[in-house]
C-alpha cells in the first residue's frame, strides 16, 4: 500500500519552491485526550471511504463528522499493526477527493478540527517525504482559506473552534507564527461577548459548553508548549466554564443532551476536566444559563439534569431545541431517561425532528412545540418565563419548575415537580397543567402527552394497569430492576423512539402518558421511577 492515493493532484495555489517545502512541524502538540480503542478497531476492520460524493461510512461508533479526522485519535488508541498505514491511506484518499473548496467540508469549524487533528497526530502517522509534502501543501491551502473565512462564520462557540485551527497552525507549522495574534484576538472577542454572567454559553448546550472548555484547554496547552504567551481571558474563561460542565455531567461521565450536542466520550470528558482547574463545590444550578441538577446525597451513581431555561438568544438559536422542563436521569451508573439528542452527520429531517418537544422527556400539549421552531432557522414564539425553585419542608426537598410556552396558544402553564431519593434510586415527579389568566372554554379538553424516552440499553418489561394507576417493569444494563409507576393519566403506552447519543440513530422505547385537561383547564399526573432494593449479601 502506498502512502498516498495515486490519483492525488497537488493542491493549487501559491507554492513553496520544492527545495524549501516544509515536511516537519516546528512543534508537535501533546495528545492528552484518549481515543476510543473500540471505535478504532471498528474503523480498522470496516474502513472509511472518502470519495467524490457521499462517504461510504460504516463506522458504527463514529461520533463526529468523518471530515474532522477526529477518528485519528481512535485509530491511534487501537494500537493495531498497520494502523499508521491505514491513517495515511485515508488521508491520501481525502486529499485525492476533497482537496479543493467545498462549502460544507471546508466550513471553518470543521476545517479547523481537521487542521488540529492532522497536526496533533502528524508524528504518529508519519510517511515518506512525498506524503508529508502533500499534507503540508494541503495544510497551507486550508489555513489560508480558514484565515479568510473564520470571521465570516457565526458568532460564539463555532467561531472559537474556527480560530483554534489558526492557533495550532501558528504554533506548529513553519512560517505561520505571524498569524497567532489575530487568531487570539478573535478568541478574546468571542469570550468577552458571548457568555452568560454565570459562565454558560449563549447556545445553552451542555455539549457545546464542554467543547468550548476543551478548545480552550487545548489552546492553552499548545501555546504553553510552543512558549507563546497566553491571554489572561483564556484562563479566566476556563475557570468560569468548568463548574457548569461538572453541573451537566452525568454520574456515568457523559454530558447531558440538551439543545443539540450529540455524542461525547466519557474518557475525553474526564481528561479535559482533569486538565481544567479543580472545582471543590459543583453548583446545582446556573440561573442565567438555565440548567438545574438534582444530586443524590448518598448516590454517586445517580444524577438528574433539567432544562429550566428559555431558548437561547436570537442569533444563537439556530440549533435550539424545544425542550423546556425536559430532564435526563442517570441511575445505578446507567442512563435511564434521556432526550433523543442529535448527532453529527444526521440529515436535515432527522435534525429538525430531534428539535421537537416530543423528542424530549417532558410534557407536550396538543402535539405542539413549547416554542416555535423555524425550520433551518432559530426560534420564533418562545416562553416568557421558564424557571425553577428549590423547596424544602419537614425534612423533604424537591424542585418546582414551570414554563409558559403554551400560554399564548393554549392559555396553559406547565408545572413540573421533581424529587430525587437520597440514595439516587428513586425519582418522583408531578406534572400539572394550569390555566393562565381568565378561564375560558379554550383551556378545556386539551390533549397532552408526557413522554419518557428511555436509553436503548434499558429493557422494557410488563405493563400493568389498574384502578390505582399503571406500572411498567424496567431492567438496566447491569441487571438492576426498576419500576415506573403513574397515576392520574387517562392512558399509558409503550411506544417506539430513537436515540442519537451514540453518534447514530438507535432504536429505543418510550413511555407515554396521555390525557386531556378538565373543563377548568387543569391536569395533574404523578409518576415515579424506583429501583428494587439491593441485596447487601
Amino acid at each position: 500500500m502506498g502512502d498516498i492515493d495515486d490519483s492525488f493532484k497537488p493542491a493549487s495555489g501559491r507554492r513553496w519552491r520544492r527545495g524549501n517545502r516544509a515536511r516537519q512541524l516546528v512543534w508537535v502538540p501533546h495528545n492528552f485526550c484518549p481515543g476510543n480503542a473500540e471505535a478504532g478497531r471498528h474503523l480498522d476492520q470496516n474502513g472509511l471511504i472518502f470519495g467524490n460524493g457521499a462517504e461510504g461510512l460504516t463506522v458504527a461508533t463514529l461520533e463526529q463528522d468523518p471530515h474532522s479526522f477526529a477518528w485519528l485519535r481512535d485509530l491511534r488508541a487501537a494500537e493495531l499493526p498497520g494502523a499508521q498505514d491505514q491513517a495515511r491511506r485515508l488521508i491520501g484518499q481525502w486529499l485525492a477527493a476533497h482537496n479543493s473548496y467545498d462549502p460544507r467540508i471546508w466550513a471553518p469549524p470543521l476545517m479547523s478540527e481537521r487542521i488540529v487533528n492532522w497536526i496533533t497526530h502528524f508524528q504518529w502517522y508519519g510517511g515518506d517525504d512525498d506524503f508529508r509534502t502533500a499534507v503540508f501543501d494541503s495544510l497551507q491551502v486550508q489555513v489560508n482559506r480558514l484565515r479568510k473565512n473564520a470571521r465570516l462564520h457565526k458568532r460564539g462557540v463555532a467561531r472559537v473552534r474556527a480560530a483554534k485551527g489558526l492557533i495550532y497552525a501558528a504554533a506548529c507549522v513553519p512560517g505561520y507564527g505571524r498569524r497567532l495574534r489575530p487568531a487570539l484576538e478573535m478568541v478574546e472577542r468571542e469570550l468577552t461577548q458571548h457568555l452568560f454572567e454565570d459562565g454558560g454559553v449563549y447556545e445553552r448546550s451542555p455539549a457545546l459548553q464542554f467543547h468550548l472548555l476543551r478548545d480552550l484547554v487545548e489552546i492553552r496547552t499548545v501555546l504553553a508548549g510552543s512558549m507563546s504567551s497566553l491571554p489572561p481571558v483564556i484562563d479566566e474563561t476556563i475557570s468560569r466554564l468548568t463548574p457548569l460542565v461538572w453541573l451537566t455531567r452525568h454520574a456515568n461521565g457523559r454530558i447531558a443532551q440538551f439543545n443539540g450536542g450529540g455524542a461525547n466520550d466519557p474518557g475525553m470528558v474526564a481528561a479535559i476536566l482533569k486538565a481544567a482547574p479543580e472545582v471543590r463545590d459543583v453548583p446545582d444550578h446556573a440561573p442565567q444559563w438555565g440548567f438545574q441538577s438534582l444530586l443524590a446525597g448518598n448516590g454517586p451513581d445517580a444524577s438528574v439534569i433539567v432544562d429550566a431555561g428559555p431558548p437561547p438568544p436570537g442569533g444563537f438559536d439556530t440549533a435550539a431545541h424545544a425542550g423546556a422542563l425536559s430532564f435526563e436521569y442517570c441511575a445505578d451508573g446507567s442512563l435511564l431517561v434521556v432526550n433523543c439528542g442529535v448527532s453529527a452527520g444526521l440529515d436535515r429531517v432527522w435534525r429538525e425532528a430531534c428539535r421537537a418537544t416530543a423528542a424530549h422527556s417532558t410534557l407536550v400539549v396538543a402535539d405542539t412545540n413549547s416554542c416555535e421552531i423555524q425550520l433551518g432557522r432559530g426560534i420564533g414564539r418562545r416562553p416568557r418565563h421558564v424557571g425553577a425553585e428549590k423547596v424544602k419542608a419537614q425534612g423533604v426537598g424537591w424542585t418546582d419548575f414551570s414554563h409558559d410556552g403554551y400560554a399564548e396558544k393554549f392559555r396553559l402553564v406547565h408545572r413540573r415537580r421533581l424529587s430525587l431519593a437520597h440514595d439516587g434510586r428513586g425519582l418522583f415527579g408531578e406534572d400539572r397543567l394550569e390555566p393562565e389568566g381568565r378561564q375560558s372554554r379554550s383551556v378545556a379538553e386539551r390533549p397532552f402527552a408526557i413522554r419518557f424516552h428511555l436509553h436503548p440499553d434499558v429493557t422494557l418489561g410488563d405493563l400493568s394497569t389498574g384502578t390505582d394507576g399503571s406500572t411498567v417493569s424496567l431492567t438496566l444494563p447491569g441487571g438492576a430492576r426498576w419500576t415506573f409507576s403513574a397515576e392520574g393519566a387517562a392512558g399509558i403506552e409503550l411506544d417506539e423512539s430513537a436515540y442519537m447519543g451514540e453518534g447514530r440513530p438507535q432504536a429505543s422505547r418510550q413511555i407515554v402518558l396521555s390525557g386531556e385537561t378538565s373543563p377548568d383547564g387543569a391536569a395533574h399526573v404523578m409518576w415515579s421511577f424506583t429501583g428494587e432494593a439491593i441485596d447487601a449479601t
